[in-house]
């Protein structure tokens, strides 16, 4: 299983914000090593097909201008008709275009309960009690699998 390192740079900033001069880099290091999660980078291919993905879905200049603006404005709750002087130029695009680009460009799965609309439209995209639903049914599966007897073994005789 992989984390993007924007994930990872995003949650360790938050719990460096939480814990303040408490935060202790060996603990979301150490859960990384006993999950045995790799951290993948972010590279060229990935901005590449990032950057298609957002032209796709925001094929003008215009239309990705108004995007943004409407999600700044949402993340402020203001209703997206509230009268601003710019056009969404100088807004930011959050590092979740990043993340959806970066595991539509690998074909991974991307576990999250975000359902904001950088993450919408995925083709590989589920939540984490999803996930674990599905994860569960394969374990159950492969359990069920591996208690049979092997075709053709000779069975004890009843009785």
């Amino acid at each position: 299983m992989v984390v993007p390192a924007i994930v990872l740079h995003e949650k360790i900033r938050q719990m460096r914000q939480s814990f303040g001069e408490k935060f202790d880099i060996t603990q979301p290091l150490g859960f990384l090593r006993s999950k045995n999660l790799v951290v993948k980078g972010f590279g060229a291919s990935h901005a590449i097909a990032t950057a298609a993905r957002v032209q796709r879905i925001h094929p003008r200049d215009d239309d990705w201008r108004a995007f943004k603006k409407r999600r700044c404005l949402e993340c402020l709750g203001l209703p997206v008709s509230t009268p601003t002087s710019g056009d969404g130029h100088r807004c930011g695009a959050p590092v979740d275009w990043l993340i959806a680009g970066h595991a539509e460009a690998k074909g991974y799965l991307l576990v999250t309960e975000d359902t904001g609309p950088e993450l919408r439209g995925l083709s590989l995209s589920a939540t984490v009690s999803v996930t674990l639903a599905a994860a569960k049914q394969v374990l159950l599966a492969r359990n069920a699998r591996d208690s049979r007897p092997p075709q053709g073994a000779a069975r004890a005789p009843r009785g």
